[in-house]
């Protein structure tokens, strides 16, 4: 995961990235209580 979206996202949700996984639709990130989907708008809260 590059560094600069990883450090973005933190700041941004305040949130840790757990983990980052990178699928044909976009890349999801996950994070304490948190799935944001990039290539979609969606944040669905676990």
């Amino acid at each position: 995961m590059p560094f600069e979206i990883d450090v973005l996202l933190q700041e941004q949700l305040g949130k840790q990235v757990l983990s980052c996984d990178f699928l044909e639709g976009g890349s999801v990130f996950h994070f304490e209580g948190y799935t944001l989907k990039l290539g979609s708008t969606e944040l669905s809260q676990n």
